[in-house]
């Protein structure tokens, strides 16, 4: 029997189909590999977007906590601000008292030289006289 361009391409065509079952099983192995990859690659993204929304939950939550610090903030300061104001003003108060306080120490230990001499000038009229060396203020004078 005589070799023919038929029975070659009979057995060209028959190594490729073995070959190519050997392919399909091998791309068959590959896609099952790929697929459970993907698989995996779908719980991993999962749990991905689950640990992004808690962090976003704890985000939404430190956020709100950061905004209420920032008004007790505000308030402290306000609060500061107006005891700060009174202190002022409390200060101010000490330092008048301390300020009447040592005028009337000063008045309490300064000389007083006044002394009063008077007589008779005539019926009804009576002189008074300060012979002292300092000057006498708000005089009043009334007889019994």
């Amino acid at each position: 029997m005589a070799w023919e361009w038929g029975d070659g391409a009979g057995l060209i065509g028959g190594a490729a189909g073995v070959f190519g079952v050997f392919v399909a099983w091998a791309s068959l192995s590959k896609a099952k590999e790929a697929n459970k990859t993907a698989k995996e690659g779908l719980v991993l993204s999962r749990k991905a977007n689950e640990i992004a929304d808690a962090a976003k939950n704890l985000s939404d939550q430190a956020n709100a906590l950061s905004r209420e610090a920032n008004q007790e903030s505000v308030t402290s300061n306000a609060l500061a601000h107006e005891a700060n104001r009174i202190a002022t003003n409390a200060n101010q108060l000490a330092q008048q008292a301390n300020d009447l306080f040592h005028h009337q120490e000063r008045r309490g230990v300064e000389s007083h030289d006044v002394h009063w001499d008077g007589e008779w000038v005539r019926p009804g009229v009576y002189r008074l006289r300060n012979d002292g060396t300092h000057t006498a203020c708000d005089l009043s004078v009334w007889g019994q």
